[in-house]
């Protein structure tokens, strides 16, 4: 599957330049390499979390913030639901200000978790890992929310239309 997520916007770039602009009046090819542009970012945002995420976190992290993240999650999966379903519902200022408030309240938890830890609970590495991962939750929070605003552009009741 990693492979099928690195490998589409690279598809889609191609087949972007074979749009018909007469049949589908209103998508101009600019806004759909603006989609396939922000569907890459995805993809490099999605990679650098999962980088993130393999390495080794200090349990202190992982005991504290368990819940914190869990909510970042639940809220990223709602919302690429959401674009799934329908790409132009987003309310990319709603979604914003939700990815925003929840990253913020994250990094507020993560300073209480750091002033509060002695230094055999956490190590400068143990820092710098969980500092790299809540860097990849604030870029693919900001990401999913640039590419929200892509799909807005397009209009996707003439791409849904049946054509033969």
């Amino acid at each position: 599957m990693g492979h099928e997520i690195e490998s589409l916007p690279r598809r889609l770039g191609v087949w972007a330049r074979s749009i018909d602009t007469e049949v589908l009046r209103g998508t101009s090819p600019d806004q759909v390499q603006a989609l396939v542009t922000g569907m890459q970012s995805l993809t490099y945002r999605m990679q650098e979390l999962l980088e993130a995420r393999a390495t080794p976190q200090a349990e202190l992290f992982i005991l504290e913030l368990l819940q914190d993240i869990r909510t970042w999650r639940l809220r990223v999966q709602e919302a690429f639901q959401r674009l799934s379903k329908d790409p132009a519902s987003g309310d990319t200022q709603r979604a914003r200000a939700l990815l925003d408030e929840i990253v913020e309240h994250l990094e507020v938890r993560v300073e209480e978790t750091l002033n509060k830890a002695t230094e055999e609970q956490l190590s400068a590495e143990d820092r710098e890992h969980f500092y790299r991962l809540l860097g990849a939750f604030r870029g693919l929070s900001e990401t999913l929310v640039k590419f929200a605003d892509s799909t807005a552009a397009i209009d996707w009741v003439r791409w849904r239309e049946a054509r033969f």
